[in-house]
């Protein structure tokens, strides 16, 4: 008798730091199939998620969705195949991947790259078809640039990286060897020159295995490339000023890291002993901490399951456990958001996508609790907010810091006036004098 209540009391103690500790959390019903990319859009407050799902919950998607911080939505497209990668430019979005999709006409077309069509509603093909599928799309105020495993794109000839300028495309001398199986994962522009990293051996020059970087004039080695049989940059990332290069490579082999390492623009260090022992296939900084994901389970000596954080001295498990890879990262409104491969978080169903915030007291948050209602939500003037059971009450608005903006009695029912804050997420927190409280998330768009 005494051991089955002990095992009782133990579990609710479990049930309890799950519930109340643990800052990882849910995205509603998550995706049906693996997520690829991910790009949280600050200009639309939303988070596009592109995979090989065909579905979110009920709400059908092929390949690509959208999130508010509070549901699910489709573009309402006929993709097929896969979505990787998404950019803004020139106030449009662009996405790419191995995507193909049904026209007015019922005609399947493969463009590799498609944008949106804001006016129509849908997803439109933009120029002549990529000869393969892309990869990587990164902007700057003049340029689109996309990388993959095409030849030609746009009608021109450039193998492997392209750039559009939102109205030609214009090509790069060719990185690869002649008949070399060459993809161009990753870009990024670092202190002024565009960096290319993936699967590759130079035919402009020596050391320039997998990793090289764009002058303005022409293609120049990186701290002498890779030099490993297997290796493969997959992703970039700017963390303390210093160029974080990420993928399938390790000292043993001679590279300049396991894993990871740093580029300053004249030499490599390395993150610790970095990870391992598989890929790393996205990096994101967080709160001024580098996050770290892929196929993994080791970062400087420290048992990790396929996510891991470096806070600039150190390696730290985020003590989570995932049963499948990391693919992407992205943060939007102070939330980090985690896709990929893994269905199951510490044993529950989470369905390819979790959600995870730094500070305390909000991050359970998900949606509004049943005993809060909010309407309309998103807003952008009135807000009507409706709490029956908590009468002589206080309501607090907060930002996503925790600053309180606006404290008032509250009696059930108020209205606030939120046509003066800014675009983003806030959150409303009622509380009674026996200090029982609801909480939820309020959207400004």
């Amino acid at each position: 008798m005494g051991y089955k209540f002990i095992r009782v009391i133990l579990f609710a103690i479990l049930l309890m730091n799950k519930m109340q500790g643990q800052p990882f959390f849910t995205v509603g019903a998550g995706t049906n199939d693996v997520i690829r990319g991910m790009y949280a859009d600050d200009a639309t407050n939303t988070l596009y998620v592109g995979g090989q799902f065909s579905h979110t919950g009920n709400i059908p998607c092929a390949a690509i969705a959208k999130w508010n911080g509070i549901a699910w939505d489709s573009t309402r497209n006929q993709l097929v195949n896969f979505v990787r990668s998404f950019q803004r430019f020139k106030n449009e979005i662009y996405i790419g991947g191995a995507i193909a999709f049904f026209d007015s006409s019922g005609i399947l077309i493969g463009p590799y790259i498609a944008k949106w069509d804001s006016t129509n509603g849908y997803w439109i093909k933009f120029c002549d078809d990529a000869n393969g599928s892309t990869f990587e799309l990164i902007a700057n105020d003049s340029n689109l640039i996309v990388t993959g495993q095409f030849d030609s794109i746009g009608g021109i000839y450039s193998p492997k990286i392209a750039r559009y300028d939102g109205n030609n495309w214009y090509g790069y001398p060719p990185l690869d060897v002649v008949g070399g199986g060459f993809t161009a994962a990753a870009a990024v522009y670092y202190n002024g020159d565009l960096y290319v990293g993936g699967n590759f051996e130079s035919q402009q020059g020596p050391n320039m295995k997998d990793i090289a970087k764009w002058n303005g004039t022409q293609w120049q080695s990186v701290g002498g490339g890779l030099s490993g049989p297997f290796t493969w940059v997959n992703a970039f990332a700017i963390y303390q000023g210093k160029l974080i290069v990420a993928g399938g490579f390790f000292t043993s082999s001679g590279d300049p890291g396991n894993g990871v390492a740093a580029w300053d623009g004249t030499s490599w260090s390395q993150l610790g002993t970095g990870v391992g022992p598989g890929q790393v296939f996205c990096l994101q900084v967080y709160n001024n901490e580098l996050y770290v994901g892929g196929y993994i389970y080791d970062a400087g000596g420290i048992p990790v399951s396929h996510i891991a954080k470096w806070d600039g001295t150190q390696w730290q498990s985020l003590g989570i456990t995932l049963d499948n890879a990391v693919n992407t990262m992205a943060v939007l409104d102070n939330d980090l958001y985690i896709g990929g491969a893994f269905l199951f978080m510490n044993g529950d169903t989470v369905h390819h996508i979790i959600r995870y915030n730094y500070l305390t007291g909000f991050e359970a948050i998900e949606k509004l609790s049943e005993e809060l209602y909010v309407s309309p939500n998103p807003g952008n003037e009135l807000c009507n907010i409706t709490a029956p059971s908590f009468t002589n009450s206080t309501l607090l608005l907060y930002d996503i810091t925790g600053r309180i903006l606006m404290q008032q009695s509250f009696t059930a029912k108020a209205e606030l006036d939120i046509s003066s804050f800014t675009k983003g997420v806030y959150i409303v927190e009622i509380k009674n004098k026996k200090d029982e409280t609801v909480k939820g998330k309020i959207v400004k768009n």
